[in-house]
């Protein structure tokens, strides 16, 4: 029965295991990828612009527009008339039918058609920027995630020790080689290490719950994140020079254009100044219903110029000053946007040397700490050191593998970081 009881347990507590979840940094992005509000408005928009597209292409078509009209009253319309309407008309109707198609209207459907496309490429570009900032923001809060947990496992070692270090102790206490209060003091570090133990176990599910509502899953506690913080390297060779990917940012692109689309709005309204001409067909039947009176249809040909004149010196004068006027707002913004694009791409790689820098610094520290613990606890065996110098020596290393931990992940933050900005956020 006890060994029936002890499988059930086993069995209980596998069961659990397997049903706890497990994240990828990979699959947490997919999840924000198809959970998040600003992607699938994104994604709506695009569908938005590529029917603007659609509707401008559609304008190259011919236009073929029907009509009709009944008129009918109590009373004749058209009183009778001896020797012509004997009998009043008391109805009347008309159809017609034109076609209708533009040979030139000054540039303006070529135009719109440019500006459609336009539209749609900047609809995917902002797409694209949407889905590298959800990919970024994830990645940085799953970071922080691993951080916390690596956190727990340096304090959860330091407390290993000193307890180690307090059973030691006790045998030296009964043996009456301590007094009581050095007992004490590794008493009272240890319990600083379980409250720290506790603030990052709370720290950690308000991150978690964080993390959760932004790739848009349900709040679990138990959640367990697989991936790890590889491997620290020197990050000289992934260097790149800003002038060689900057027009392959999506900053750069919208930037740039920003400049076509002013100057496409422009070419649209020197369309309105310039001559249109098109060919067109119509015809048209009216008559009297139950009258034996109508006509016959017959399609006319004919042809449209209008030439405007008056625009050139008067009101659309003004408005394509305007025009060029906001030609150079967004060339002077694409100036001034390219200079901070290349600062912040610059600013982004001093950051990651120096994430590296004090990566490098504390990995020797985290030596030099450890083997000051060691040396310190052989002395204090020895008699040559006070409890005191020990305890602070484990402190330093605590400390240390601390600092050491947030470096390691402050590192990744700052790669992705780097990535963003350089537009290799995919790599």
């Amino acid at each position: 029965m006890r060994n029936f009881l002890i499988m059930m347990i086993l069995a209980f507590a596998l069961a659990k295991a397997d049903a706890q979840q497990k994240l990828s940094l990979q699959q947490s992005k997919d999840i924000a990828f198809s959970k998040n509000i600003s992607i699938k408005n994104g994604g709506l928009q695009t569908g938005y612009a590529n029917e603007g597209k659609e509707a401008a292409h559609a304008a190259y078509y011919p236009k073929l527009d029907m009509n009709g009209l009944i008129l009918g009253g109590p009373k004749d319309l058209v009183p009778g008339a001896s020797g012509i309407f004997p009998q009043g008309i008391n109805n009347f109707y008309l159809g017609s039918i034109m076609a209708q198609q533009t040979l030139y209207a000054g540039g303006k459907i070529n135009t719109s058609n440019q500006l459609a496309k336009l539209e749609m490429q900047v609809s995917q570009t902002r797409l694209k920027q949407i889905k590298d900032s959800v990919s970024l923001i994830t990645e940085q809060k799953y970071l922080q995630l691993i951080d916390l947990g690596e956190q727990y496992k340096t304090v959860l070692s330091n407390q290993k020790y000193l307890d180690t270090l307090y059973k030691e102790m006790q045998n030296f206490l009964k043996s009456g080689l301590i007094a009581r209060n050095e007992l004490l003091k590794v008493t009272v570090k240890i319990n600083a290490l379980v409250l720290e133990r506790s603030k990052i176990t709370n720290m950690k599910q308000v991150v978690l719950l964080d993390f959760c509502q932004f790739i848009g899953i349900t709040y679990d506690p138990g959640i367990i994140l697989t991936d790890s913080v590889n491997q620290v390297t020197n990050p000289s060779a992934l260097y790149i020079k800003p002038e060689t990917v900057l027009s392959g940012t999506d900053d750069y692109k919208l930037l740039q254009n920003g400049v076509s689309a002013e100057q496409l709005q422009t070419k649209l309204k020197r369309a309105d100044y310039l001559p249109t001409a098109a060919l067109g067909l119509s015809g048209a039947v009216f008559g009297v219903i139950d009258k034996g009176i109508g006509s016959t249809f017959i399609p006319v040909a004919l042809g449209v110029v209008t030439i405007p004149i008056s625009g050139w010196w008067g009101t659309g004068k003004h408005i394509l000053k305007q025009r060029k006027i906001a030609e150079d707002i967004a060339s002077n913004n694409l100036s001034n946007g390219e200079n901070l694009l290349r600062v912040r791409m610059l600013r982004s790689w001093y950051d990651l040397t120096e994430a590296y820098q004090q990566y490098s610094i504390l990995e020797e520290n985290l030596l030099s700490a450890s083997e000051n613990l060691k040396v310190s606890r052989d002395n204090y065996k020895s008699g040559l050191n006070n409890l005191t110098d020990l305890l602070n020596a484990q402190a330093d290393l605590q400390q240390t593998q601390s600092q050491l931990v947030d470096a390691k992940n402050n590192y990744r933050i700052k790669l992705s970081s780097y990535k963003y900005v350089t537009g290799k956020m995919d790599q």
